[in-house]
């Protein structure tokens, strides 16, 4: 999750190629909402799908992810307020099915599919 400057497609854009360059090898498609800030991700990006208005179910994962950041930062509280500290979505303790449960932060999880992905 990264904070971006406005809810413009430059600034869209502009995060978006600080992720490519960190991680484009590893991302395969982006499913996007039709609001104006993602308006120009061809530009970015080659696999773009863009969801059927009011069908968040185009979108699970993303909702299931804003539910998550919606436990810290309830609605009311702008993002803009705070730090990338400030945001606690990696402190929150997830259940990750392997050869036994464990309990592991996003952070945790993503970092070892990463170097998986990336052997």
């Amino acid at each position: 999750m990264r904070l971006i400057d406005g809810k413009d497609a430059d600034s869209v854009n502009h995060v978006l190629q600080e992720i490519t360059a960190e991680y484009g090898d590893i991302i395969k498609t982006v499913t996007a909402d039709n609001g104006i800030d993602f308006s120009s991700l061809e530009n970015v990006l080659a696999d773009v799908y863009y969801a059927h208005p009011y069908q968040s179910c185009d979108r699970t994962t993303n909702e299931a992810q804003n539910r998550m950041i919606r436990r810290d930062v309830p609605k009311g509280k702008f993002l803009d307020e705070l730090a990338p500290a400030d945001i606690g979505l990696r402190n929150i303790l997830i259940i990750c099915l392997s050869v036994f449960w464990t309990y592991k932060t996003p952070e945790e999880v993503f970092h070892s599919e990463l170097k998986r992905v990336r052997r």
